[in-house]
């Protein structure tokens, strides 16, 4: 599991303005739950972080200008933050 999550960690990595990616992320975090055992998480801690202060600036100002794409990403964005215990704002 731990290797899939990074794989689309990797995807989001390479491809960090392409939502489906960012969703896709999100939801496998979102399953770490459901599992008998923990999952180390630091690898797609450090791309979200690197993703956070390169991508998120450009894509906050896009969504403040109104972009529906942008205003979506930073949404999940946001929402995968909390997941993976990572301050955005």
């Amino acid at each position: 599991m731990r290797k899939a999550v990074e794989g689309l960690a990797e995807k989001f990595q390479e491809y960090p303005s392409y939502l489906e990616y960012l969703q896709q992320l999100e939801a496998a975090i979102d399953l770490k739950g459901e599992l008998p055992f923990a999952l180390e998480l630091w690898r797609v801690q450090n791309v979200y972080y690197e993703r956070l202060k390169s991508v998120y600036p450009e894509q906050r100002r896009l969504a403040d200008l109104g972009q529906e794409e942008a205003r979506a990403w930073v949404e999940h964005f946001v929402a995968l933050g909390e997941k993976l215990s990572v301050r955005v704002d």
